[in-house]
């Protein structure tokens, strides 16, 4: 949290800054009087306790925070298992109260006195509030104000407590306050989140979002009730938008909801090969009821992406490998920022078409006057040459692109809709009928233009440097996200669910000529392969299931020597710690992908490695290792968990705190050491994984001038054809036992944790959508979003690429509203 948190904020700056002000006028409710408003909380607690005991009817009590109830949710929560996060009070709109009294009364396992307290459940809390006894909890502190200076920049903003037993609750108290927010977000469509901090008589507000957390001055709620009855009576007033939650987002119908499970039944079906129970079942692990909403079958990758100059958009990449021609990418649908006011950008994407639709008529017009003048003069003529073609006399040739898709001919004007991929950038008409305005002049005609002036984006990294931000014995970096929301076309289940050798083998393989596609035409170099990134996708016309390669989002352009563009890599965070694979530095945009299946020397080389091809061709050898020795038949060498954990998870802390990994690796290209003692049913596996290491590194075979110069895209994927001709099994997956080894990092954070982009040293909550178990977002302490993908925790990892919403609470049932830039306008 330190390297991502910024504070302390003046209480007046940030309620002025980030909280709209109360109404006023005649037939509004005046804010109850705030003198002594919590003067009722003891001035020695003797516990936590004795403190919100008091504080909730003092809020309650005078409606403080109107058409909001603060509850006691301190010793339950909606989930019973270890770990279950419960923070001191939470806030209820009426009709979340109303849900979750009636699910208590429902509930025949709630007869106990306490089971029968509303719990803290994060599907429904519109802030939260966690009190400690006294100041000493306090992680933060406040430096003392010189004259006319400001707040020293050299402050650490930490308190740093000589007490190694109060440090380390203050340390726990910070992960706590970070997953409580986390889980909100994940659980809830959220740009920002808010939280009340109390230790003792003091408070601070917290602003949580993808870049980081602001953080205010401490103050004494009790000598000055005001700061906090304003931030209240501000809260209560404020409108959903206001209070964090995406406006884009809105609650789904009953249509939409029985649309949403045919088209998956329908899906499932052509997938899997299931009818009856069994596509019943299957069906099960993607749909809930009452809990899904749908436009129609696509995958839907909610983000937050970094937003910095000259990082491409994942959807721009795909545009380009998609009109290249590039093999096993999925299509694209349409990409686009999210707008803050979607009705507004509604209207300004309609009037600027039907603005260019009126030119686009006029200027017809106009040719086909002019055309009729030289029908005149030419009458003589039985044809003429117009720009190389052959035109007959009369006809007008003139066409002028529509918005949307498609010509207006003869006069004939069609005039552009709103319709179901309602466009976030749409194409600049009046830049494509000819007529520059002066907004466009810096605008090239085929080049989109901007309808979201006002995206959703982060705001911390607009505090980060600030005068009263303390900076001081800490790596600060907040970086800008914006999100982000992109539409694909294919839908399948991830490489984890291959049905046996014959499937891995042509799957991986087709998505190894993705990524070499990508690099020969495209020279873009993926840098994120992994099993999470591929997935299966049946093809109706042959009946079996090819691989797409998906995740473009960490890619780069390749420089005349291959390498990339930006080479500034540097990890920072432990593998166990990353959220949805990507390993971030201090919240910029230097990452590396996934910690299990980078290359050797990407775990060792520093700042200044420079990734290649060779990179990406290591890692989907890493990606089909994994496979074989997590799925399929071999001798099953003892300690196999502890064996795989210490391949693919090996680290150490290097210089400055900096992760280095790639020994084990290392050691495996030399001496063998990982696969020496399998042994595979199938022999083709075997030969497949040794002739591939000899390719890698041929000094340490015995033969190595047979295999020098090998390592090639060439002759790697002539090794994968030839295995793939091979008479390989289709039905031999197997599950092995590892429970030597409690858990490998990469299924943990892939199956148990929701989220976008994070690891704990950053904090982006969010509210992706889709039914992926994964660990986008958090290891329970800390989140940072990306975002990525963007995706919420559900019952099932299955489905990976499935347009829904499987969230429990006020989201539960919504559909996101579509505003996307569509690549056919």
């Amino acid at each position: 949290m330190k390297r991502w948190c910024v504070g302390p904020m003046p209480v007046e700056e940030f309620l002025d800054e980030l909280l709209p002000p109360a109404p006023k006028g005649k037939g509004v409710r005046v804010m109850p009087s705030c003198k002594g408003a919590f003067n009722r909380i003891p001035v020695d607690p003797k516990d936590e306790q004795a403190i919100y005991e008091k504080l909730i009817p003092a809020i309650n009590y005078k409606k403080r925070c109107p058409s909001l109830n603060f509850v006691d949710t301190s010793t339950r929560s909606e989930l019973s298992s270890l770990g279950a996060l419960k923070p001191d009070i939470c806030a209820y709109d009426s009709s979340a109260l109303d849900v979750l009294e009636r699910e208590l009364t429902e509930n025949p396992y709630t007869s106990d006195r306490k089971k029968r307290r509303i719990p803290a459940h994060f599907g429904y809390a519109e802030l939260f509030i966690e009190v400690k006894k006294n100041e000493e909890r306090d992680p933060f502190v406040d430096p003392l104000y010189k004259d006319d200076e400001g707040i020293c920049s050299e402050t650490n903003f930490f308190v740093q407590h000589e007490s190694s037993k109060i440090r380390k609750k203050t340390e726990e108290d910070i992960g706590q306050i970070v997953s409580y927010a986390t889980e909100a977000c994940a659980r809830q469509h959220r740009m920002f989140y808010f939280s009340v901090s109390i230790h003792g008589h003091h408070a601070r507000f917290i602003r949580w979002d993808r870049a980081g957390a602001v953080v205010t001055r401490s103050f004494n709620y009790r000598q000055n009730p005001k700061l906090l009855c304003d931030f209240l009576w501000r809260f209560g007033f404020a409108n959903p938008a206001q209070r964090g939650y995406d406006p884009t987002v809105s609650v789904a119908s009953e249509k939409d909801e029985q649309d949403f499970k045919t088209t998956v039944t329908a899906h499932v079906a052509l997938q899997l090969d299931l009818d009856g129970d069994k596509l019943e079942e299957a069906v099960g692990q993607h749909y809930q009821q009452k809990k899904v909403g749908s436009l129609e079958m696509a995958f839907l990758k909610d983000t937050w992406r970094i937003d910095v100059k000259g990082r491409e958009k994942e959807g721009t990449i795909l545009e380009r490998l998609n009109v290249n021609g590039a093999m096993h990418i999925s299509d694209l649908f349409c990409h686009g920022d999210v707008p803050v006011d979607i009705e507004r950008v509604r209207e300004e994407v309609y009037r600027e078409r039907e603005s260019a639709a009126k030119k686009a008529s006029e200027k017809e017009a106009v040719m086909m006057e002019e055309d009729v003048a030289k029908d005149t003069t030419m009458k003589d003529l039985d044809a003429m040459e117009l720009d190389g073609q052959s035109v007959n006399p009369g006809k007008s040739t003139n066409t002028c692109q529509d918005a949307t898709s498609g010509t207006v001919e003869g006069g004939g004007v069609r005039t552009a809709g709103l319709n179901r991929s309602t466009v976030i950038q749409a194409e600049n008409e009046a830049g494509r009928s000819g007529e520059q305005t002066e907004d466009d002049a810096n605008h090239s005609n085929n080049e989109p233009h901007n309808f979201i002036k006002n995206p959703q984006c982060t705001r911390t990294d607009e505090f980060a440097h600030s005068p009263w931000a303390c900076n001081g014995g800490r790596m600060v970096k907040v970086t800008k996200h914006t999100h982000y929301r992109l539409l694909l076309k294919a839908v399948g289940y991830p490489l984890q669910e291959f049905t046996g050798t014959r499937e891995l083998f042509d799957v991986t393989l087709d998505a190894f000529e993705a990524l070499i596609d990508a690099h020969e035409i495209c020279k873009i170099l993926h840098r994120d392969v992994s099993p999470n990134n591929i997935i299966l996708v049946k093809d109706p016309a042959t009946g079996r299931r090819r691989g797409i390669l998906i995740d473009w989002e960490l890619s780069t352009v390749a420089d005349s020597n291959g390498e990339a563009r930006d080479h500034n890599r540097s990890v920072s965070n432990f593998p166990q710690h990353r959220n949805e694979n990507e390993i971030y530095q201090y919240g910029t945009i230097d990452f590396y992908g996934t910690w299990a299946f980078m290359s050797a020397e990407s775990l060792d080389a520093g700042a200044n490695f420079r990734h290649s091809i060779k990179d990406d061709m290591e890692s989907m050898l890493y990606v089909v290792l994994y496979c074989c020795v997590r799925w399929l038949p071999h001798n099953e060498v003892d300690l196999l968990g502890h064996r795989m954990h210490r391949f693919f998870d090996q680290y150490e802390i290097g210089n400055y705190g900096a992760l280095v990994g790639g020994d084990a690796k290392t050691g495996q290209m030399v001496r063998g050491t990982f696969t020496r003692d399998f042994i595979f049913n199938n022999a083709h596996v075997q030969s497949w994984i040794n002739t591939a290491y000899s390719y890698l590194y041929p000094i340490s075979t015995s033969t190595p001038d047979k295999f020098e110069g090998k390592w090639t895209p060439e002759s790697f994927k002539q090794l994968w054809i030839d295995t793939c001709r091979e008479k390989l099994p289709d039905n031999d997956r197997v599950k092995h036992d590892i429970s030597d080894k409690k858990q490998l990092y990469y299924e943990m954070y892939e199956a148990k944790v929701p989220s976008t982009i994070v690891t704990v040293e950053q904090i982006v909550v969010g509210a992706p959508i889709g039914q992926r178990a994964h660990s986008n977002r958090r290891a329970r302490t800390g989140v940072h979003g990306d975002p990525k993908d963007n995706n919420v925790a559900g019952p099932s990892e299955h489905l990976q690429q499935e347009l829904m919403i499987t969230e429990p609470g006020p989201c539960s049932k919504r559909k996101i509203h579509d505003t996307y830039d569509d690549p056919a306008e």
